[in-house]
């Protein structure tokens, strides 16, 4: 027996566990009680239940106390009726979802605009789950939902096996959409997927009973075919792409006018330019050939024909003709370099980092070479002249290009330089103008003047850079853009401005130091 002191302090404890159970049950009486949570409701309920029911066996066996244990009796009472009805509720909403879900015939997918996509319901899933909880904490269950439990893994491979299946199709939809042309011979093997797929767009399957369709297997190998005619087209693509860019970076014109700065005879350079001529020809037909051939297997891949009249391929003939027509149109008009090519070389050149005597040697030799073959526009043999006319004015043509290939590229560079150091002037001046509340704005400002005494040698190496860059193209007759003349004044001027400024705001921060220390002991 306990001593009545033992008793009391036990009576206490077991009123506090009482209280904190009461309110533990509150709460999961006023949690959510959807279907998919019953479980989970349910296991807690039955924990709570376990732990009255200790404190119970300690009132029974030490305490004697009737009036808490008929409180506890009571409240196990209210646990037990709670659990009840909870399971009771579930079981009307489960038998509504299993034959709406589960019973009743389904369609497997269906179609959002392009995509595929499937019809299983994650819910599915959580009421599987739920039902097999149920049977571990021993509740009955309808014949049913025993089936439900049984065959749960066939539907967790239909499920997988389903999507997998729209995966694959929208990753298929995803590559062929953003090519008109493979979208186009492609529609007949759409069609035919589309075909396979049908079934799973019908409302006969059950997922309590269905095994894995055929038609999923079907569709299955149907895209696996799909997607190997797709990846012999992409690779005969390739192979054509090749072969465009191959005629797009052809050179019309020799660039090797001389050999260890020794420029060679006129009648050498004639040679070969007539040599790239010929070994252009040559690469331009056979591209042509082979292009055709390409475009061909194409077609002989996906409608088994070769006849090159197949009406869904018109959009692979008008994209390969025309690239094939301007090649060639750049070859009989003599276009030497497409633009794409000019700001190859251009930036190819700007890489080496090319001194100003670099542009004065590659701008002067082309100068040089120009005014040497318009000489040769006639060529007096005894009494009989030859008139080399158009071929000298391809020459000079082409002199005049490669001049203002690296005149771009000067102009370009002295752009960049421009907008570098005016980059840097703003910065400095925004530091040098900070408005003084604090110690921290001080050397902000002191730190700005140090820095534009110190940039003041960095400006005048800039300054005449720019110039001496002017300078080579108004020799060489290339004209300067009106925009960076005027920007070149401009960033002269506010340089100066700013400079003097900062030699008057040297003079004043003193001043101004000592006004902010004042000001800060008061």
């Amino acid at each position: 027996m306990l001593s009545e002191s033992n008793k009391k302090t036990g009576y206490k404890k077991l009123n506090r566990d009482l209280l904190n159970f009461h309110t533990q049950f509150e709460s999961l009486k006023s949690s959510p009680q959807t279907m998919m949570a019953v479980a989970k409701n349910i296991i807690l309920a039955r924990g709570l239940t376990l732990r009255v029911n200790t404190n119970i066996k300690i009132i029974r066996s030490e305490l004697y106390i009737p009036e808490l244990l008929s409180e506890y009796n009571h409240f196990v009472r209210n646990v037990y009726n709670y659990e009840k009805e909870t399971y009771q509720r579930w079981m009307k909403d489960a038998n509504k979802f299993e034959k709406h879900y589960l019973r009743n015939k389904n369609d497997l997918m269906f179609f959002d605009e392009n995509k595929l996509v499937s019809r299983f319901n994650k819910e599915i899933f959580c009421f599987m789950n739920t039902v097999r909880h149920l049977l571990l904490l021993k509740f009955d269950m309808p014949k049913d939902l025993m089936i439900l439990v049984e065959s749960r893994y066939d539907i967790y491979y239909n499920k997988f096996q389903i999507d997998k299946l729209v995966g694959l199709y929208n990753e298929f939809v995803d590559k062929i959409s953003k090519d008109a042309p493979v979208l186009l011979v492609m529609n007949s093997w759409c069609d035919q997927i589309k075909f396979h797929l049908q079934p799973g767009f019908e409302k006969k399957n059950s997922l309590v009973t269905m095994k894995l369709p055929q038609f999923i297997e079907n569709s299955f190998n149907c895209l696996k075919q799909i997607n190997s005619i797709l990846s012999i087209i992409k690779s005969y693509e390739k192979d054509i792409t090749k072969t465009i860019e191959l005629i797009e970076n052809l050179t019309f014109f020799p660039t090797d006018f001389y050999e260890e700065n020794n420029i060679l005879d006129i009648s050498e350079t004639f040679d070969k330019f007539k040599a790239r001529i010929n070994g252009n020809v040559a690469v331009i037909t056979g591209a042509m050939t082979y292009i055709a051939q390409g475009i061909n297997l194409i077609e002989h891949t996906c409608f088994g024909t070769a006849t090159g009249c197949h009406k869904r391929m018109r959009l692979y003939y008008e994209k390969y003709e025309n690239a094939l027509f301007d090649a060639f149109t750049r070859f009989k008009k003599f276009r030497f370099l497409s633009e794409k090519q000019d700001e190859l070389i251009i930036r190819r050149f700007t890489e080496t980092n090319p001194t100003l005597d670099d542009y004065n040697e590659k701008i002067g030799f082309f100068i040089s070479l120009y005014k040497m073959i318009e000489e040769y526009k006639y060529m007096d043999l005894g009494c009989v002249r030859l008139d080399n006319t158009k071929l000298i004015n391809k020459f000079m043509e082409q002199c005049q290009f490669w001049i203002s290939i690296y005149g771009k590229s000067l102009k370009s560079h002295c752009k960049t330089i421009l907008t570098t150091f005016l980059e840097r002037i703003m910065a400095l001046e925004e530091q040098l103008n900070t408005y003084i509340r604090n110690d921290e704005d001080v050397s902000v400002v002191c730190k700005a003047i140090e820095e534009i005494k110190k940039t003041n040698i960095d400006a005048d190496i800039t300054f005449k850079d720019i110039h001496n860059r002017f300078h080579l193209l108004v020799k060489h007759n290339i004209i300067i853009p009106k925009e960076q003349f005027s920007m070149f004044k401009k960033i002269k001027t506010n340089w100066e401005n700013l400079y003097i400024e900062a030699l008057g705001k040297n003079f004043c921060i003193e001043d101004a130091k000592n006004r902010l220390l004042k000001s800060n002991k008061k």
